[in-house]
């Protein structure tokens, strides 16, 4: 869940000091890699580093007023131990740097560019970002009927992907389909989904070790794989739904085998789409035979290594197949796992307020489009309350994780509406416009407001949510038009009139917006004349 802080700014005077510390597990308030160095409104620099392992960036103001930034591994609490076989080569992470003119969100949109164009994998397919309709809306409780259900409703909806979540399998860590759920196999539902028009995805922890005694499964209590967890666990051990004991892929013989095992699930149910779960990159590990020492930061490293030739071997081999990180819902967001994905979940808490933080957040240092919001079930009153929670997971990757078969069929027509939108005039934008926060941070109660404007086709979008603030009119100062042109103002649910205003008038004076309801949104179109 996004807390309170997320991105924010601080004063950084002479004498002061900011660390950044990233682990692959994201503790409370943990920040992804990522810092912007803002001087006034002049402009500015910012820095990241491309890895998934324990890294730290330190900025500090000398006396002198000379900044000092330090950004890579972290060194630890003791010095930095690595073991190097003879030929082998220690290769330490890759940091970015970049200068900016404007603001912060203009680096950022530079960054964008950046990451679109030189780490994020390749886009194969031109829908990208894709609108998902994913099982977990029903929980553990998916099976092959009620698949079929929400495939079938998806389609009608005019969604592109149908991706099964957690609970297809036999056990954790056994990642065979469990028949007693899906009789006619899982590949069965994956077919059923591309004839109507879908892609297929699936949800494995695929580091997850269980208790099956099966030959085929990854479990603690084998003795050829009980030295691949970091240390031993007592017979009685049991896993739960979904997790289980993460294996150390610093071990040779535990990589091999999830890359094995991922080549034959991709095979096997003919996905095109494979999301990784739950715990991957370990930082301690009691075991001296595997490629790591006991520094905590050698040990992610050599993890968050294989991790990396794993996925590279597998977009190698399968170059259509769609990547997505989730870790706990955002759990794992740096620039390392950007290059291996082409999305990340942001958090995995459903509701509005959170989705609209946790896009806020990770669409600075990330490209809109590769911020997935996983929209799930928001007891509204009424209908601008349910396009309310739509939206707000529509600003980047978008992923239903509600049965919408449950849904009204006046909701029926307001979500296919939404999706139509997102479709002809929202996803254009997300893969190619500037993208400006226009408000202070989400809070549930203020309105807030973000701005997309792609200066090539001069066409843009604020996405508009009022909380339950009693305030029933607002108004948002633009950024990113020319002051000297006249823009075409459009309200898709018509809660405003339509009008034309200046550049200059939209940027200086603003935008003012009435909402009637709570918990209600507009989109706002824009297209300079």
């Amino acid at each position: 869940t996004p807390t309170d802080i997320g991105v924010h700014q601080e004063d950084l005077n002479a004498g002061k000091q900011i660390t950044l510390t990233s682990t692959p597990r994201a503790e409370h308030n943990e920040p992804i890699p990522w810092l912007a160095l803002q001087l006034g409104d002049r402009g500015g620099i910012y820095v990241g580093v491309q890895f998934s392992g324990l890294t730290r960036i330190d900025a500090r103001v000398e006396n002198t007023h000379r900044v000092v930034l330090t950004a890579g591994l972290h060194p630890g609490n003791f010095p930095f131990r690595t073991r190097l076989l003879s030929g082998e080569t220690f290769t330490t992470p890759p940091v970015f740097i970049g200068a900016y003119a404007g603001s912060v969100d203009d680096g950022a949109n530079r960054l964008h560019r950046y990451v679109e164009r030189h780490i994020r994998p390749p886009v194969r397919d031109r829908r990208y970002p894709l609108l998902v309709n994913n099982s977990w809306g029903s929980g553990m409780a998916v099976d092959e009927a009620l698949a079929i259900r929400m495939i079938n409703d998806a389609a009608n909806l005019g969604l592109e992907l149908f991706h099964v979540d957690a609970g297809w399998y036999r056990t954790v860590g056994d990642w065979h389909t469990d028949l007693q759920k899906f009789p006619n196999g899982l590949e069965a539902v994956a077919k059923y989904a591309k004839s109507k028009g879908l892609k297929f995805g699936l949800w494995v922890a695929w580091t997850q070790g269980g208790a099956s005694q099966r030959p085929e499964a990854l479990s603690v209590h084998k003795p050829d794989m009980r030295s691949w967890f970091p240390h031993d666990l007592p017979q009685d051990w049991k896993p739960s739904d979904f997790t289980g004991e993460c294996v150390c892929l610093a071990c040779p013989s535990a990589e091999q085998w999830c890359l094995r095992e991922l080549r034959r699930i991709i095979r096997d149910y003919q996905l095109d789409l494979l999301e990784h779960d739950q715990w991957m990159l370990l930082e301690n590990c009691s075991r001296t035979d595997h490629t790591h020492t006991n520094h905590p930061t050698d040990v992610s490293y050599r993890c968050t290594t294989a991790y990396y030739r794993i996925y590279d071997a597998l977009r190698q081999e399968f170059p259509d197949l769609l990547f997505e990180d989730c870790l706990n819902g955002g759990r794992m967001v740096d620039f390392g796992v950007a290059a291996r994905a082409h999305y990340i979940c942001a958090t995995d808490t459903y509701d509005p307020l959170s989705n609209r933080r946790g896009f806020w957040d990770a669409s600075y240092p990330l490209p809109p489009s590769m911020v997935e919001s996983y929209v799930g079930h928001y007891p509204g009153r009424t209908l601008a309350n349910f396009v309310y929670m739509l939206r707000s997971g529509m600003m980047g990757w978008c992923t239903i994780m509600c049965d919408t078969t449950q849904w009204t069929e006046e909701q029926h027509r307001a979500a296919k509406r939404q999706f139509q939108v997102y479709k002809q005039w929202i996803r254009p934008l997300i893969n190619r416009a500037n993208l400006y926060h226009l408000t202070d941070r989400p809070d549930g109660v203020r309105w807030d407001a973000v701005q997309y404007f792609d200066p090539a086709s001069k066409k843009g979008v604020v996405f508009v949510f009022r909380g339950t603030t009693k305030e029933d009119t607002h108004t948002l100062k633009l950024k990113g038009l020319n002051p000297n042109r006249t823009y075409q103002i459009r309200f898709e649910d018509k809660t405003n009139p339509n009008t034309a205003l200046s550049g200059k008038h939209l940027m200086q004076n603003g935008l003012t917006i009435k909402l009637p309801e709570t918990e209600s949104s507009e989109l706002v179109y824009l297209e300079e004349q």
